[in-house]
C-alpha cells in the first residue's frame, strides 16, 4: 500500500480532529475530510499500520460511538457509515470491531443504503454517495463480514444478513442504470458463496421470495399493460440464482420438497408460504431447471392428494410447466405428463377446467416436431374433455380449440376439431351454437377463402383453375400449405339443421346465418362462391344427412316466400274495403291467421305474440314493400341487405325483441349469398363450359348443385329472362348433337339424366315467362321437342323418358286461363303423336329391350297429360293409353298375352309406324313380327343370344315400370278425378280400365306381389326375379303403389281388405333397408296430405298402421332392417297427422255445434270417429294383435318373465307409444286420457277378427292365441297410458260416446271372430247424416239404389267408411235429385286442393283446413266453409241424446237378437262377408229415448223416401229398432220406443 506523506493526513485521521469540532456543520466538514481521507484512490492508499498513523485506531473506535453513529443527524450517520466501510477495507481482512459494534455499523450500513432507492441519478442528493457504499459491498464484500459471524453461532448477525440482503435486493429502481443491479447482484452473490455446504433458510428465503411474484408481479389493475416491465428485484434474484446456481440448486430443491411434503421443520424455519412454492417452481424453470430435477416428481406425486384446492395448484403448476415454451419438462418427465393428462377424469371441476385450458396451450406451444407424443395427449385429453359432463367445461374447450385454429390452424389436428364438430349435437343449446359458430369461422377464414383465392381475384379466370379447385377438394387436397382438412365442415354444420324450431330455435337461426352468411361470405366473386358451394355439396353428398337437411331447409325456405307473398295479397286485398266493414273484417282476420301460421311455422316469434298483430296493422306501408321484395326467390343481394338493415328500423317501436324477431324473419324467408340466382345460374354457364371441355365429371358436380337449388326454388331457372333455363338447354341439345364417344361418356356421368330432371323441374316457371313455340319449323324449340321425343321413343333411359315428358308437358300444354275442353284438346294435340309412337307393336313388347324406358314414359304421360292418355282409338278401337295399361297390367305383370297387344292387326302396325315419326321409323327393336333372316351371321346370333339375357336381367325393372304405369294411370285418370265418389261396383267390364273392376285388379295384383314377397305373378318372371335384389325392387314399387292408390282423397281405399291391409303393414317391417325407408316415407307423406297425395283429411287405420314405423331389435320388431335417424322424420309425420285431425276435428265440432244441439249430436256420432285420431288406436291394437311377433299372455307364462324383461313386450311398448304418447302429449286434458283408458278397457273385452293368409284362407292366427295377444296389446297400451296420468281426472270416466268397428273387433261370443275376407271397415259409400235436414240420404230416385252388400244409412250409427274422407248426399232444394259430396281437405298454401304440382319438386306443407262442399256435376255454385285452424280439447263433446243403460248392436249379415240388455238389433247384410261399416256403441247419459231416435231413426220426417241400401236399427237402452232385408227399392223402417227409467 501508499505512504502517506503529508502531515494533515495524520492529523485527520485521529479521534482528537473530530472531537475538535465546533459545531454540527464543522463536525460534518470533518467528517467528509476523514472520509476523504480513507477512500483509497488509484495513486493513494492508507496503510493503518504505519506509525505514521497512531492515532488511526482512536478514531476507528471513535466513529462507532452513538454520538456519530447514531447521531440524530443524518448527514453525520451517513459520513461516519462511509468512513466505517472504508476502513474495513483498510483493514481487511480482520475487521477493527467487536461481533456486536460490527452489527451496529451493518445497520447503519442497511439504512443509508436503503436511501439509493428514492435517488435515480447524480442529479439527486448523496446518490454518489449511496452508490459508493453499495460499490464497496459489491468489490470489496464487506457483506462477507456477516456471514462469518452467523458462522460463529451469532444470532444477531444472521438477521443483520438477513435484512442487509433484502435491502440490497428492493434497492435497484426501475430508473436505476444496469450498474446498480450488478453491484446489487455482486454483493449478494459475495455473501452466498462464502457460505459452506450449507445454507442458512433465510438467505434462500429472501432470494425465493421475489421470484414467487413473478417477472412483472401480481396484477393489481383491470386493464393491466400490454407488454409490463419485469420487477427490479425478480430480475436482481434471477441473477443471483443463475450465478450462484451450482451453490443454491440443492438447497432450494430440499426446501421446496420439504414444503411440498409439509415437512414441519421446513415449514417451520422457512417464511415462504405454502401457496407461493408452486410460483416459485414454476419461475426456477426458467432461471434454474437443474433445480427443478428432483421437485417434478414430488410435484406430481401430489396429484392424487384428496385437498382439492391443494390438487388444482399442482395440476396447474405441472400444467404452466408443460406448456412453457422455454421448457421441455414434459419431454424429459414423459412419466409425469401423463398422470398428469389423467387428471382430465379428476372429480373436481375446476381441476378439469384447468386441465383443460393448459391442455389448449401445449398444443399451441408443443405443437409438432419433437413434442409430438405432447400433442398427441393432449388431443386425446381435449378430446375427453368435449364429453365432460360440465357444459362448462365443454363450452369453454371449444373456445380455447377454435381461437388456436383460427390463429394458428396447423396446431390444431382434424381429429380435434372434428370432436368439436361433435358438440354441435349436444343438449347445451349454447355450447352447439358456439361449436357450430366457431367451426364455421374456420372454415370460412382457412377453407374457403384459401380455396378460392385465385378464383376470387380474377372472376373471369379460365375454367382450367375452377375445375382445378373442385378436383383438388374432391381428391383430398388442401388449400395452400395448410394441412387440415377443413372439407367436413360444411356437412356437420348442416346437420344442425335438425333442430327444429320448437327444439332450439336460436340454433336453427344461428344455422341460417352461417349457411347464408359465413361459409361462402359475401366478400366472395360470385364465381369464387358458386365454386366454393360446388366443393361444399360435393364433399357433404347427396345421401347424407347433411345434403337432406338442407334440401328440407331451401324447401321450407320456398315455401316461406310463398307463404309471404299470399300474406302480403291478402292484407292488400283487404285494403280495398272500407275500415270497419265486415269484408274488411273478415279479410283483413284471413291475412293476419296467414301471418300467424306463417310465423308459426318458420320464423318463431320468441316475444310477446300480440306484436304479430302490430306489425300487421303497422302503418309504415314501406315494411311491406320491403318484404315484397325478398317474397321473389330471384331477389338480388341487393335486396336481401337492404331488407335486413331498414325492416328492423321501421320496426323499432315495438322494442328490442321484435327487432331481433324481424332480423332473424329476414334471414329465414329471404335467400342468402350461397345459394341464389346468381350462384344457381353460373353454375350451370360453367357445367356448361365444362361440357364443352370435355370434363364431365366437373359438369356433373356442377349440375347437383344447379339441381339442388331449382328443386326447391324452381323459378331460379326462370329469373332474368330464363337465363338458366336457357343456358340447360343449350348444354342439352350440345349433349345429343355430340358424338358418340363425347355421349358415351357423358352418360357415364348420367348428364343428359341430370338435365332432363333440372329442365323438368325448371319448365313450369319458365312456361309461365316465355312462350315456346313448338310449331315452328327449324326453331330451336322444334330442335328441343325433337331432342325430348328422341328421349323418350329411342335413346332415353327410363328415367330420362319420364323427364322428358314432364319437359314437353311443361311448355307445350301446361298453360293457364284455359277451360277444360282446351286442357284436353292441348293434351291430344300435343301428346297424341308421342302416345302413338310409344305404343307401336315392337315397341311395346315384353321382349323389347326399351320395354322399360316405354312404360316409364307412358307412367310420366298418364300422369301429365290424363286426357290425352284416356283418349279412345279409332271407331270401335281402344285408346292406345287403354291398351298401355293392359299390356302393363295383363302381359307384363300377369303374363297372359302375347309379347305385344297390337300385334293382331298387321295393317294397322305398318299405318301407326308410317304416322309416327322419323324417329318412330328409325327405331325397330323388335322382330317378333318379322320373318327370321337366312342371311344372319354367327356373330348376329350370338348377339341375339346376349340380348336375350340383357331382357331376363330387366324383368324386375319391367315389372316395376309396368306397377308405376298402373299406379300413375289410376291416380291420375280424369274420369277418376271427377266421379271417384261414385266409384261402385257398378255393372261393367272388366276390359273398362277406368271401372271399379279394373282398380281391384290392381289392388288384387299388388297384394299378391307382396304375399309372394315381391315375385312376379307371371310365372315366366319368376326364374328372372327370384334374387333379393329384384325382389326387394318388386315388393317396394308394389308397397310405394298401394299407398298411392289408397289416396283418401280418390276414395280408392275401400278396395283394401283387412287382409290387404296387414299385407301392406308387413312391408313396414320388411328386412330390405331401402324397401322400408320407401314404404315409410311414403306412409308419412300419405298420413300427412304432402307429396303426390291430395291434401285431404288423412285416413285413420293408416295413422294406426305407422306404429310398425318405429325401429328396434330385428328379432322383436318383425325382422325390420333399422332406419336410424331417418324414423325421426316418420315420427314428425305421425305428430303432424295428429295435429292436422286433432284441429280439423275441432273445427268440424264448432261448425256442427253453429247449427244447434242435433249439429253437436251428429258431430258425436258421425263425424268424430273419422277426424278424432284417438280412434286410431282400434286400428293400431288389432293391426298389433295379428303380428306374429306380438307375444301372447301364454308365452309371457310359459317364460316366466315380466313385461319389462321380454325383449317382444318392450318393442310391442315402443310401438304403442309411437301413437299413444303424440296423441296424449298433444292434448293433455282428461278426457283425452280418459277416452284411449276407456277404449282399451272396451277391446280388452272384445275378440279380434281374425285375417285371413294362411293356409286354404285360414287364419294367420289361431283364434284363442289371437285373443291372448290382444289382450298382452290391450295391457301394453294400459301401462303406457297410465304413466301419463297426473291427476285423479285423468282416471275419470269418459263422458262421451265411444264406438268400436265391428269390422275388427266383436263382442265375444259373437258372430264374426272367424275369418273375415271382406274389405276393411266395409263397402259403404255413405255416412249416416240423416238425421237433420241439413244431412240426409239423397234418396228421391226409387230406381238409383248402391249394391252395397247389404250394409245401410238409413240409420243414424255412424256407418261410414272409416277409410274414406266424410261424405254424404245432401238434399237438394231443387226438384231434380243431384248428388252433393262432402269432402274435409287439406288445403295447399296455394288455395288449391292436391294436384301433381312440379315434378321431382318438394311439395308445399300443409298450411290451412277447409271443410268445402263440391258439387259432383251440375246445379248451383259451391258452398265453400273455412274453418280457422284453433285447437280445442275433442273429448269434451259429450252426446246430448246418450242413456243411462249400455247396450251394443251388431249385424254380421244375419239377423240376430240383441245379446245385451235393453240392445236392438237389425238386419244389416244379405252377404255376411261385408260387416265393416257397422260399429258398436258405449254410451253413458241421461234421455235414453232421445239416443235411440238418434240412432233408430232411418227415414225422414215424411216416412216416404225409399232406401237406397238396406238400413240396420240400432238402438240403446231397451228401445227397439227394425229394419228391412237387403233388396233394392224398399223402404226402410225403423222405430225405437224408449221406456221410463
Amino acid at each position: 500500500m501508499g505512504k502517506v506523506s503529508t502531515p494533515a493526513s495524520s492529523e485527520i485521521l485521529s479521534e482528537q480532529y473530530l472531537t475538535n469540532s465546533n459545531t454540527k456543520n464543522d463536525l460534518i466538514h470533518r467528517l467528509k475530510l476523514v472520509h476523504t481521507t480513507l477512500t483509497p484512490t488509484s495513486t493513494f492508499e492508507i496503510d493503518v499500520t504505519s506509525p505514521e498513523y497512531p492515532s488511526i485506531d482512536s478514531l476507528t473506535a471513535y466513529l462507532i460511538s452513538p454520538k456519530l453513529l447514531q447521531s440524530k443527524d443524518k448527514s453525520v450517520r451517513l459520513y461516519t457509515t462511509l468512513s466505517c466501510i472504508d476502513l474495513f477495507y483498510l483493514y481487511a481482512p480482520e475487521a477493527p470491531w467487536s461481533p456486536n459494534e460490527i452489527i451496529q455499523i451493518f445497520e447503519q450500513i442497511t439504512s443509508q443504503l436503503s436511501n439509493l432507492k428514492h435517488t435515480h441519478d447524480s442529479t439527486h442528493n448523496n446518490y454518489d454517495l449511496y452508490l459508493h457504499i453499495l460499490q464497496q459491498l459489491a468489490e470489496v464484500k464487506i457483506g462477507v463480514v456477516l456471514v462469518e459471524l452467523c458462522r460463529m453461532g451469532e444470532a444477531e448477525a444472521g438477521e443483520m444478513l438477513k435484512e442487509l440482503l433484502s435491502t440490497l435486493i428492493s434497492v435497484v429502481n426501475k430508473e436505476h442504470s444496469q450498474e446498480i443491479m450488478n453491484y446489487s447482484v455482486m454483493a449478494i452473490s459475495a455473501c452466498v458463496d462464502e457460505f459452506d455446504a450449507t445454507i442458512p433458510t433465510f438467505v434462500l428465503d429472501v432470494l425465493l421470495l421475489p421470484i414467487s411474484k413473478g417477472p412483472t408481479g401480481p396484477s393489481t389493475s383491470k386493464a393491466a399493460s400490454a407488454t409490463p416491465s419485469p420487477l427490479p428485484s425478480y430480475l436482481t434474484c434471477y441473477n443471483v440464482l443463475r450465478r450462484c446456481e451450482d451453490r443454491l440448486s440443492s438447497p432450494i430443491a430440499s426446501l421446496l420438497n420439504g414444503l411440498l411434503s409439509s415437512d414441519t421443520r421446513i415449514i417451520n424455519d422457512t417464511e415462504i408460504p405454502a401457496e407461493s412454492v408452486y410460483a416459485i417452481v414454476f419461475e426456477l424453470h426458467r432461471i434454474a431447471p437443474n433445480v427443478l430435477t428432483t421437485v417434478v416428481g414430488n410435484v406430481t406425486a401430489l396429484l392424487s392428494i384428496s385437498d382439492p384446492e391443494r390438487r388444482h395448484a399442482v395440476v396447474k403448476l405441472l400444467g404452466r410447466l408443460f406448456y412453457s415454451p422455454s421448457s421441455d419438462i414434459g419431454s424429459k418427465f414423459g412419466s409425469c405428463y401423463c398422470k398428469w393428462t389423467e387428471r382430465v377424469n379428476d372429480v373436481d371441476a375446476n381441476v378439469r377446467k384447468t386441465v383443460g385450458r393448459c391442455l389448449v396451450k401445449i398444443l399451441e406451444n408443443k405443437g409438432s416436431g419433437a413434442n409430438g407424443e405432447l400433442s398427441r395427449l393432449a388431443t386425446a385429453g381435449l378430446t375427453q374433455l368435449l364429453n365432460d359432463t360440465s357444459a362448462e367445461i365443454r363450452i369453454e374447450v371449444v373456445h380455447n380449440i377454435c381461437d388456436l385454429a383460427s390463429e394458428s390452424p396447423s396446431k390444431v389436428p382434424t381429429s380435434l376439431l372434428q370432436a368439436v364438430g361433435s358438440r354441435i349435437a349436444s343438449k347445451s343449446k349454447i355450447e352447439r351454437k358456439d361449436a357450430a359458430t366457431g367451426l364455421a369461422q374456420i372454415y370460412q377464414t382457412h377453407g374457403a377463402k384459401a380455396m378460392l383465392k385465385h378464383i376470387d381475384e380474377d372472376e373471369n379466370c379460365e375454367i382450367d383453375t375452377i375445375t382445378e379447385v373442385i378436383v383438388t377438394a374432391q381428391t383430398g387436397g388442401k388449400a395452400g400449405a395448410n394441412q387440415v382438412d377443413y372439407s367436413w365442415i360444411p356437412g356437420k354444420i348442416l346437420e344442425a339443421f335438425c333442430y327444429a324450431d320448437n327444439v332450439d330455435a336460436e340454433m336453427r337461426s344461428r344455422i341460417v346465418q352461417i349457411v347464408d352468411d359465413v361459409l361462402l361470405p359475401k366478400s366472395l366473386s360470385t364465381t369464387a362462391r358458386a365454386t366454393g358451394l360446388v366443393v361444399i355439396v360435393a364433399a357433404i353428398g347427396q345421401d347424407s344427412n347433411a345434403y337432406k337437411f338442407l334440401g328440407q331447409f331451401l324447401g321450407q325456405r320456398a315455401s316461406s316466400q310463398k307463404l309471404l307473398g299470399e300474406y302480403l295479397a291478402a292484407r292488400e286485398k283487404s285494403r280495398e274495403f272500407d275500415a270497419g266493414s265486415e269484408s274488411y273484417l273478415t279479410t283483413n282476420a284471413a291475412a293476419l291467421e296467414m301471418l300467424e301460421n306463417l310465423v308459426a311455422k318458420y320464423a318463431p316469434m320468441q316475444a310477446n305474440g300480440e306484436n304479430i298483430a302490430k306489425i300487421h296493422n303497422h302503418k309504415d306501408k314501406h315494411i311491406f314493400k320491403l318484404m315484397a321484395t325478398i317474397t321473389d326467390p330471384n331477389h338480388s343481394v341487393a335486396a336481401r341487405t337492404r331488407a335486413l338493415d331498414e325492416l328492423p328500423k321501421r320496426v323499432a317501436s315495438l322494442g328490442n325483441p321484435t327487432i331481433a324477431w324481424m332480423k332473424s324473419f329476414v334471414r329465414r324467408v329471404s335467400n342468402g349469398v350461397s345459394i341464389c340466382f346468381d350462384t344457381i345460374n353460373h353454375c350451370a354457364m360453367l357445367a356448361q363450359e365444362c361440357g364443352r371441355n370435355d370434363d364431365w365429371e366437373t359438369a356433373k358436380l356442377l349440375l347437383d348443385v344447379v339441381k339442388l337449388g331449382v328443386c326447391s326454388f324452381p323459378e331460379l331457372g326462370s329469373g332474368n329472362k330464363s337465363e338458366c333455363f336457357n343456358t340447360l338447354i343449350e348444354f342439352f341439345s350440345e349433349c345429343n348433337k355430340s358424338s358418340a364417344k363425347d355421349r358415351k361418356a357423358a352418360q357415364k356421368f348420367n348428364i343428359v339424366t341430370m338435365l332432363s330432371q333440372i329442365m323438368a323441374v325448371i319448365a313450369p316457371a319458365a312456361a309461365s315467362t316465355n312462350s315456346f313455340d313448338f310449331s315452328k319449323s327449324g326453331s330451336s324449340d322444334e330442335e328441343l321437342q325433337k331432342q325430348l321425343l328422341r328421349l323418350c321413343v329411342k335413346d332415353g333411359t327410363p328415367e330420362q323418358a319420364c323427364h322428358a315428358i314432364y319437359v314437353i308437358s311443361a311448355l307445350h300444354v301446361n298453360k293457364e286461363n284455359i277451360d277444360r275442353r282446351q286442357t284436353i284438346a292441348m293434351q291430344k294435340n300435343a301428346f297424341g303423336p308421342l302416345l302413338k309412337a310409344l305404343t307401336a307393336p315392337q315397341r311395346l313388347a315384353v321382349d323389347n329391350e326399351r320395354c322399360v324406358s316405354i312404360l316409364s314414359a307412358l307412367a310420366a304421360l298418364a300422369e301429365t297429360a290424363p286426357h290425352a292418355f284416356e283418349g279412345g282409338g279409332d271407331g270401335s278401337e281402344e285408346g292406345r293409353g287403354v291398351k298401355a295399361v293392359r299390356f302393363a297390367l295383363e302381359s307384363v305383370l300377369l303374363g297372359r298375352r302375347g309379347a305385344s297387344l297390337l300385334s293382331a292387326a298387321p295393317s294397322t302396325i305398318d299405318e301407326e309406324e308410317s304416322g309416327s315419326g322419323s324417329d318412330s321409323n328409325s327405331d325397330s327393336d323388335s322382330d317378333s313380327d318379322q320373318p327370321k333372316s337366312s342371311r344372319k351371321s354367327a356373330s348376329a346370333q350370338k348377339n341375339k343370344k346376349a340380348s336375350a339375357r340383357t331382357k331376363n336381367n330387366l324383368a324386375p325393372l319391367r315389372i316395376v315400370a309396368a306397377i308405376e304405369l298402373l299406379t300413375a294411370h289410376i291416380t291420375s285418370l280424369p274420369k277418376h278425378e271427377d266421379s271417384s265418389l261414385d266409384f261402385e261396383d257398378e255393372d261393367t267390364t272388366s276390359s273398362d280400365v277406368t271401372s271399379s273392376t279394373h282398380c281391384k285388379s290392381v289392388f288384387s295384383v299388388l297384394l299378391r306381389v307382396l304375399k309372394d314377397d315381391g315375385l312376379p305373378p307371371a310365372s315366366k318372371d319368376r326364374a328372372s326375379c327370384k334374387d333379393a335384389t329384384s325382389r326387394s325392387l318388386i315388393r317396394k314399387a308394389a308397397a310405394v303403389g298401394l299407398l298411392r292408390l289408397c289416396d283418401s282423397s280418390k276414395r280408392r281405399d275401400k278396395f283394401l281388405s283387412l287382409e290387404g291391409f296387414n299385407q301392406l303393414a308387413n312391408v313396414l317391417c320388411d328386412s330390405n333397408h331401402d324397401v322400408r325407408k320407401a314404404v315409410v316415407e311414403e306412409l308419412s307423406k300419405m298420413i300427412t296430405g304432402s307429396g303426390t297425395f291430395g291434401g285431404v283429411l288423412p285416413n285413420l287405420k293408416f295413422l294406426g298402421m305407422s306404429v310398425l314405423c318405429c325401429d328396434g331389435d330385428s328379432g322383436s320388431n318383425g325382422g325390420a332392417a333399422n332406419l336410424g335417424k331417418t324414423i325421426n322424420a316418420a315420427k314428425a309425420g305421425a305428430l303432424q297427422s295428429i295435429d292436422l285431425l286433432r284441429n280439423t276435428c275441432d273445427n268440424t265440432l264448432l261448425q256442427c255445434k253453429s247449427m244447434g244441439a242435433s249439429g253437436a249430436k251428429k258431430f258425436e256420432t258421425n263425424f268424430k270417429h273419422l277426424m278424432m285420431p284417438e280412434f286410431a288406436l282400434p286400428f293400431t291394437l288389432h293391426l298389433l294383435a295379428n303380428r306374429e311377433e306380438t307375444p301372447s299372455t301364454k308365452i309371457e307364462d310359459k317364460d316366466k318373465k315380466s313385461d319389462d324383461g321380454n325383449a317382444h313386450v318392450k318393442q310391442l311398448k315402443k310401438r304403442l307409444k309411437w301413437l299413444l304418447e303424440p296423441l296424449i302429449t298433444s292434448l293433455t286434458q282428461a278426457d283425452n286420457i280418459s277416452f284411449l283408458l276407456r277404449m282399451t278397457e272396451i277391446l280388452s273385452n272384445y275378440d279380434p277378427v281374425a285375417v285371413a293368409g294362411g293356409v286354404e284362407g285360414e287364419a294367420m292366427v289361431d283364434g284363442e292365441e289371437l285373443r291372448n295377444k290382444l289382450r298382452t296389446v290391450t295391457k301394453a297400451a294400459r301401462e303406457v297410458i297410465l304413466k301419463h296420468v297426473k291427476t285423479d281426472a285423468h282416471l275419470a270416466p269418459y263422458p262421451g260416446l265411444i264406438q268400436i268397428p265391428l269390422t275388427l273387433f266383436v263382442p265375444k261370443g259373437g258372430v264374426g271372430g272367424g275369418v273375415v275376407e271382406g274389405d276393411l271397415l266395409g263397402l259403404n259409400d255413405a255416412d249416416a247424416m240423416n238425421d237433420d235436414d241439413n244431412f240426409v240420404n239423397d234418396d228421391n230416385d226409387e230406381n238409383d239404389h248402391d249394391n252395397d252388400n247389404g250394409n245401410g244409412n238409413g240409420n243414424g250409427n255412424g256407418n261410414a267408411n272409416w277409410g274414406s274422407p266424410i261424405k254424404s248426399a245432401l238434399k237438394s232444394p231443387s226438384t231434380s235429385p243431384k248428388k252433393r259430396r262432402v269432402r274435409v281437405e287439406l288445403k295447399s298454401p296455394s288455395g288449391s286442393v292436391g294436384g301433381l304440382g312440379t315434378p321431382l319438386a318438394n311439395r308445399s306443407n300443409i298450411s290451412d283446413l277447409s271443410v268445402s262442399m263440391d258439387k259432383s256435376r251440375g246445379g248451383s255454385s259451391r258452398p265453400k266453409v273455412k274453418i280457422s285452424t284453433g285447437r280445442m280439447s275433442t273429448g269434451s263433446v259429450a252426446s246430448e241424446g246418450s242413456s243411462k243403460s249400455k247396450g251394443s248392436a251388431n249385424a254380421s249379415g244375419n239377423k240376430r237378437k240383441k245379446s245385451g240388455a235393453g240392445g236392438a238389433s237389425g238386419v244389416g247384410a244379405a252377404d255376411r262377408s261385408v260387416t265393416d261399416s257397422e260399429f258398436s256403441f258405449e254410451e253413458e247419459g241421461e234421455e235414453a229415448g232421445a239416443g235411440a231416435r238418434a240412432r233408430a231413426g232411418g227415414v225422414n220426417k215424411k216416412g216416404n223416401k225409399k232406401a237406397k241400401t238396406t238400413t240396420t236399427a240400432k238402438g240403446a237402452g231397451k228401445g227397439k229398432g227394425k229394419a228391412a232385408t237387403a233388396k233394392p227399392k224398399v223402404k226402410a223402417k225403423a222405430k225405437a220406443k224408449s221406456t221410463k227409467q
